[in-house]
């Protein structure tokens, strides 16, 4: 797998199928902070939901997790 921060996986179709499907996951997590608007909008886009506050450098933030197993309803092809 590649290092944390070669951009891979990527939150969008292919690349939760691709963690799924070739290495097997069953769920993707990722962290950012509550002002990266941005970076939220892609998450909850892509079937992230928020699972827990935490603080990111000292900035309160949010972690999201996305189920990857066959029977969720994020697991549908595009």
């Amino acid at each position: 797998m590649p290092p944390p921060g070669a951009g891979w996986p990527r939150p969008g179709w292919p690349g939760c199928e691709l963690a799924a499907d070739v290495y097997g996951l069953t769920s993707l997590r990722a962290a950012t902070t509550l002002d990266n608007t941005g970076s939220r909008t892609v998450l909850a886009r892509n079937g992230f939901t928020a699972a827990a506050e935490i603080v990111l450098d000292g900035r309160p933030g949010l972690t999201y997790v996305r189920d990857l197993t066959p029977h969720h309803p994020d697991r549908r092809l595009r």
